[in-house]
């Protein structure tokens, strides 16, 4: 019979309700350990305050020493494991996974309550488990919730079920997975109930695959990093980052109940390289960086860890047309650019490229143009004023209209295009530097023109390693432009 804290209360199915209810809130399970204060103590029972509006109730043996003398009082804190749950009532036992005799193993395999075990030997199919000196056998199966070599129990003391309990304790089978499986459940339970997106929880990695890295949330309950999320540097390899054992912090941004899948994120439990990269990677500024990867539009450098930007294809041939980013450069090598925009949202950057590291070599930098120099360009587009011409130094000149030496008509523009298409190498002459802008001839044509005016300053780079009208050159190919 359940003892009330409060017995003021009339109606008794209320009471049991309310009982019921408490049980459920304080959420025992058979096998667990409970702390309790002993509210009183009859010829057959001890009764446990649980804190709970409700108590518990244990057997007087479980308290008495070996002359039968009684070891508690009232007023004392107890600890027990409950053996039984049922009808409101939570029966406690101090004896219960103590025993060694025959009596307490029964007892545990009756009420289904764990018992502890020595792992003695590794023998056929399973280990040898002691209780006491009652020999136990625990199947390779049944030892735990994943594969482990079987050094890792030997001589361990663990707690066990008994799954099967004959011939008076002769044949004595075990099981820890039970209880494993058991606290995996609960504790999957208190994360369905506790963990939310967003959340940044502890864990430690315990498997480092080439997709990512698994880590440990407790009792056998595992999420998952995608490799994209171990950092905020690209294309780097799992165990590049992260080795099995070790401690980490990460970040919840994906929940799934019906697969059970908890999906991590590292890098966002990690300071954002970017919030820096915002200061201090402006236009115009200069820095070195490593190529990291190579398309046919372009090469990827990075700056920082975590923080690449782009140099356009059209920004390496330094005066030649190439076809792919690797006639340039080559991954791994030390570049010098100039940073020449900067998309703050996008967290992309668009550089122009100064000086190139070779074979570990003194970079060769892109020395200015002078006036009055020679030199060869690549054509970036054509507008109805001129030809944009790229130059060694990876600035832009214009070679004005007057200085083609095109008939008047209305097939001149389309004739510039058909003459001077995107990518074409030429010889220009540097006619005359004005602060940012930049005048070119062809090499027979030297004479001044009043005609060769620059329709717009804000087109031309303003210095050496600052924004031009290259970033325009390679944002649109006007080589493909349909002329009317």
């Amino acid at each position: 019979m359940v003892t009330f804290i409060n017995t003021d209360c009339g109606d008794f199915g209320a009471l049991l309700d309310g009982q019921t209810k408490a049980i459920k809130n304080l959420k025992v399970s058979v096998g667990d350990k409970i702390k309790g204060v002993i509210s009183a103590i009859d010829n057959a029972t001890i009764f446990i305050d649980l804190n709970a509006k409700m108590e518990a109730v244990m057997d007087r043996l479980d308290c008495v020493d070996g002359d039968g003398n009684l070891t508690v009082k009232v007023g004392d804190t107890i600890e027990a494991m409950c053996v039984a749950q049922q009808d409101g009532e939570i029966r406690l036992s101090r004896r219960a996974g103590k025993g060694t005799d025959d009596s307490a193993i029964e007892e545990a395999y009756a009420a289904r309550v764990p018992i502890e075990g020595r792992v003695n030997a590794e023998i056929k199919g399973g280990f040898e488990v002691m209780i006491g000196t009652n020999r136990g056998f625990c199947p390779y199966s049944q030892m735990d919730l994943f594969k482990k070599d079987a050094a890792t129990y030997l001589g361990q003391k663990l707690m066990f079920l008994v799954r099967e309990y004959a011939e008076g304790g002769r044949r004595l089978v075990l099981s820890r997975r039970t209880l494993l499986e058991a606290e995996q459940e609960k504790q999957r339970e208190h994360l369905r109930e506790t963990l939310a997106i967003g959340d940044r929880i502890s864990g430690a990695i315990t498997r480092v695959m080439p997709f990512g890295a698994f880590v440990s949330l407790g009792a056998g309950i595992e999420g998952l990093i995608p490799a994209g999320e171990l950092a905020w540097k690209r294309g780097i390899k799992p165990e590049d980052v992260v080795a099995i054992g070790q401690a980490v912090e990460v970040d919840v941004i994906g929940l799934d109940w019906g697969t059970n899948r908890i999906a991590l994120s590292l890098k966002a439990a990690t300071p954002d390289p970017w919030e820096e990269a915002l200061g201090r990677f402006v236009a115009g500024t200069r820095h070195t960086g490593t190529v990291t990867q190579l398309m046919p539009f372009g090469a990827f450098v990075e700056l920082a860890p975590g923080v690449e930007g782009l140099i356009p294809i059209s920004k390496l041939g330094q005066g030649r047309r190439l076809q792919h980013a690797s006639e340039a450069v080559k991954p791994g090598e030390k570049v010098e650019i100039v940073v020449e925009a900067m998309d703050a949202d996008q967290h992309r950057l668009s550089l122009g490229l100064i000086a190139v590291w070779k074979d570990g070599e003194p970079p060769v930098e892109f020395a200015p143009v002078q006036a009055g120099q020679e030199v060869a360009g690549t054509v970036e587009a054509v507008r109805d004023f001129g030809v944009f011409v790229r130059l060694p130094d990876n600035h832009t000149g214009l070679l004005h209209l007057s200085q083609l030496g095109l008939p008047e008509g209305p097939t001149r523009l389309r004739n510039m295009h058909n003459q001077y298409p995107a990518g074409k190498a030429v010889q220009v002459v540097v006619k005359s530097i004005d602060g940012g802008r930049i005048s070119l001839a062809l090499p027979h044509v030297r004479q001044d023109s009043e005609a060769d005016e620059i329709p717009d300053p804000a087109l031309f780079s303003q210095a050496p390693g600052t924004q031009s009208l290259g970033v325009l050159g390679g944002m649109v190919d006007f080589s493909k432009l349909t002329i009317e």
